[in-house]
């Protein structure tokens, strides 16, 4: 199963999520109950125990400190893939870059559990 990494900007934070229904994922957050600002993928889907380790590795980093801008957490989550990756002993996805939406209009009242 495969999976894609992503972290959206609620507020000022930054949450990474990763998901097995990105085009549902990708739908919530600009609707009237998600609340982000920002959504940033990386370009490749990921085996879903790497997606799952580099989410975590990620949300680690983003927790030490915030205000992270776009561009930064687009290197940060492809230093994640690549970290996880390298621990599993897998071949190194190409990740070549992460994408990154637009800013999203909208909002609700409570972000995504």
């Amino acid at each position: 199963m495969r999976a894609v990494l992503y972290a959206v900007k609620i507020g000022t934070s930054w949450l990474p999520f990763f998901s097995i229904a990105w085009e549902v994922d990708k739908q919530f957050w600009p609707s009237p109950t998600g609340t982000a600002k920002e959504m940033i993928r990386v370009s490749d889907q990921l085996p879903l125990g790497i997606a799952e380790s580099a989410c975590a590795r990620l949300r680690t980093r983003l927790n030490e400190k915030r205000d992270w801008d776009g561009s930064a957490v687009s290197v940060e989550l492809k230093a994640a893939v690549h970290s996880a990756t390298k621990e599993a002993g897998k071949i190194e996805f190409s990740c070549v870059y992460a994408e990154q939406s637009s800013r999203i209009k909208g909002g609700g009242s409570s972000p995504r559990p």
